[in-house]
């Protein structure tokens, strides 16, 4: 028969790959905002449409009365 082979995966481990992919990812993502930055301009001011605000409280002061 072969060898015996064992591998052991920590905890630590995990994290450590789970940081580095993060770190990538969001270094991407902010390349790509980046890079798309004239594509995606915003403006917004506060004359405009303030209904979200109504439904922010709406579902502010329903949380609170069934949470």
């Amino acid at each position: 028969m072969g060898p015996d082979i064992s591998i052991t995966i920590t905890a630590s481990q995990v994290a450590w790959y789970g940081a580095i992919v993060g770190t990538l990812g969001l270094g991407l993502q902010a390349l790509n905002a980046y890079r798309d930055r004239r594509r995606h301009l915003v403006s917004r001011s506060l004359t405009q449409d303030t209904s979200w605000l109504a439904s922010c409280g709406a579902v502010l002061v329903l949380g609170l009365a069934f949470g």
